[in-house]
């Protein structure tokens, strides 16, 4: 989840970052730091929280008004989280895609690509379509 490309893109940035606080879904947070789990309403969360810092999917910072901060990426470019950044990171990380469609997206060489990239995709079985108005529904939404 969102822990684990946090935490995996700020461990490749930085070594004192992988040796103390590591990367994956249970880290050694630092004792000063507050855990909240929330599915969905972190961004609201962080808002909330003066001069605090966090991380959430890009959905939900735009959707709870957080700001987001600008990285700089491998190729040295400052880069703004969107979904173009993040088809620059899959793009550059094409041939790295297992059988599973599974591939890590942190810390990209494409001069454009956001380096905390991830994704989600959906499985939708094209051969037991009975319900013609929930597909085009579904359609639309995608």
């Amino acid at each position: 989840g969102t822990t684990d490309i946090f935490t995996s893109a700020l461990s490749s940035f930085s070594s004192e970052w992988n040796a103390t606080v590591g990367s994956g879904s249970r880290v050694n947070w630092p004792a000063n730091a507050t855990q909240a789990q929330f599915r969905g309403l972190v961004g609201g969360y962080i808002v909330g929280l003066p001069n605090s810092i966090g991380y959430t999917s890009h959905s939900n910072a735009i959707e709870s008004g957080s700001r987001m901060a600008a990285l700089i990426n491998r190729a040295g470019n400052t880069i703004e989280p969107s979904a173009d950044a993040v088809w620059f990171a899959m793009a550059d990380f094409s041939s790295q895609f297992n059988s599973r469609n599974a591939a890590s997206l942190v810390d990209t060489y494409a001069q454009y690509g956001w380096p905390m990239a991830s994704y989600s995709y959906i499985v939708i079985r094209m051969t037991s379509a009975h319900n013609c108005v929930v597909y085009s529904r579904l359609a639309k939404y995608l």
